[in-house]
């Protein structure tokens, strides 16, 4: 979902990509998840695909954005020191606006 919305804000000046730290790979999103993202945003997610950090090439990433705590936290276990600092890069940048 997240995904979703940075395309539909960012447009396409950027690649979004996103993958979860418990995603199964390839389950389609929840049929209520991808209505209300439609219903709320106008966002279609319909083709979406759960992918895992495990698979992602994360180092290949400028930024790396967690939805929640435990998930920074998760990464922080399995990424690069300079992931990390990447993170930290754009906390300062969002603080800044």
């Amino acid at each position: 979902m997240a995904e979703g919305l940075a395309r539909k804000i960012l447009g396409g000046n950027v690649q979004v990509e996103s993958a979860g730290t418990h995603a199964h790979p390839g389950d389609p999103p929840p049929v209520n998840a991808v209505r209300t993202m439609l219903d709320k945003f106008l966002v279609d997610t319909s083709s979406h695909r759960s992918r895992s950090v495990d698979h992602v090439h994360i180092e290949n990433f400028d930024y790396v954005v967690p939805m929640a705590d435990n998930v920074r936290e998760e990464m922080k276990e399995v990424t690069a020191d300079r992931i990390l600092k990447q993170m930290q890069k754009l906390s300062v940048l969002l603080k800044k606006q």
